[in-house]
């Protein structure tokens, strides 16, 4: 009986602290967030295109405020290759394809 009574509260704490470290992971992911139909918010920064090079580098266009941002992704950072003005109608052919990026 004593054991019991000294067990419990152990599994209860632990089983707390397994719970809050599902609902943080649950959180940082983005899985609390209600889905918005029909939003008229145009977003300032939208990912155009994708290219992965190898597991540790890839390259990444980029559109923001009229602009397209070459982006280079490396195992020590990234790096700004090139900007450009964005063609017309490129931002509204990203809105059309799933959340902006080719795969």
């Amino acid at each position: 009986m004593d054991t019991l009574t000294q067990l419990l509260p152990a599994v209860l704490v632990i089983g707390l602290l397994a719970a809050a470290i599902w609902a943080l992971k649950r959180a940082s992911s983005g899985g609390f967030s209600l889905p918005v139909r029909g939003s008229s918010r145009r977003r300032l920064l939208e990912p155009l295109d994708r290219l992965n090079l190898s597991p540790q580098h890839s390259l990444h266009i980029v559109g923001i405020e009229g602009r397209r941002i070459l982006i280079v992704v490396h195992p020590s950072g990234c790096s700004v290759v090139d900007s450009a003005a964005l063609p017309r109608g490129c931002a509204e052919a990203a809105e059309l394809t799933d959340a902006g990026v080719r795969r």
